[in-house]
């Protein structure tokens, strides 16, 4: 595992903020890590096992997060990782918790520390987890405060705690069976996508907005004729309308017949797709769903996966 202060702040201007007003803090989920933070932190850089949060532009706190094992020595992987950061210029120092992080860390080792690069300077803490084995080092800049600081730690998780993995950035809310891979992201102004690996299939959930103003001149089956994948307009299939106004969606199957399984087994390209295009109006936005996969994919399994691709 890489531990390393990333840097690079990329802007996803097409945001959502989806916090109370009573309480302005919310959560986010990425790579079966989460975190409560203040509303006004947003993801700047989104690795796998790695986020940076900035607050108005300003970076606040870097997770970076995985597997490790069960021989655990602290004190060793410290030292490896300041001799590695002191090349960078980055000087890392041991330094006990402050009491504001005190007592949040049930099921994790802890090791705090100073880390200084001259420009910025900060607290942050290596976390171990009892439970997965995996280590978390954790950054905070020296702007933002002990006692917010110890709040996000407390509400730290490291790995998902059920069956469904939430992926949860900006105002997505999805949920993903675990054994799906993330194999491609992409964030870009009015554009979301995650695409995920599950054996030979691959499913994708899109997010797009504004919906009036993308919708303008043209219908939901026309938009996504347009912006899903170009193979899917290779398929000859009928377009289902579940509604007129909120909804349509593309399929194709393989028969039963020698044919069909000749297709499968041959043709290039999935013998396989479905694809579900909504709207959802309270919030202006565009939602998809797309599978595709040697095999038909059963339909409550697609149902599943729309009905857990949702905005908050």
């Amino acid at each position: 595992m890489r531990l390393c202060l990333k840097t690079g702040t990329p802007s996803f201007p097409d945001k959502m903020n989806t916090a109370n007003p009573k309480d302005p803090w919310r959560r986010t989920a990425w790579h079966g890590a989460s975190w409560e933070t203040p509303a006004s932190w947003e993801p700047s850089v989104l690795n796998e096992g790695y986020i940076l949060f900035e607050n108005n532009g300003t970076p606040a706190a870097e997770f970076r997060w995985g597997a490790h094992g069960k021989n655990f020595q602290p004190e060793i992987l410290f030292e490896r990782l300041a001799r590695k950061e002191k090349k960078g210029g980055v000087i890392f120092m041991p330094r006990d918790l402050p009491v504001e992080w005190r007592g949040g860390f049930p099921s994790f080792i802890v090791r705090g520390f100073s880390w200084d690069d001259t420009i910025r300077k900060g607290r942050g803490v290596m976390l171990y987890c009892q439970e997965c084995g995996a280590v978390s080092l954790v950054r905070f800049f020296s702007h933002v405060p002990r006692k917010t600081a110890g709040r996000v730690l407390a509400s730290y998780q490291d790995h998902p705690a059920e069956e469904l993995v939430a992926w949860t950035v900006f105002d997505l809310d999805l949920r993903v069976p675990k054994e799906h891979i993330l194999v491609r992201r992409a964030f870009r102004p009015g554009w979301f996508e995650l695409s995920f690996r599950h054996g030979k299939e691959i499913w994708s959930y899109f997010r797009a907005g504004p919906a009036g103003a993308l919708l303008q001149g043209k219908t939901l089956a026309t938009w996504g004729e347009e912006r899903l994948p170009g193979w899917c307009r290779a398929y000859t299939r009928p377009v289902l309308r579940l509604n007129q106004a909120d909804a349509v969606e593309w399929s194709a199957r393989p028969g039963a017949g020698a044919l069909a399984r000749l297709q499968a087994g041959i043709v290039p390209g999935p013998a396989f797709f479905a694809c579900r295009v909504w709207r959802a109006p309270e919030k202006n936005r565009i939602l998809a769903v797309c599978v595709n996969g040697r095999k038909d994919t059963e339909q409550e399994r697609f149902e599943a996966a729309c009905a857990n691709h949702r905005l908050r």
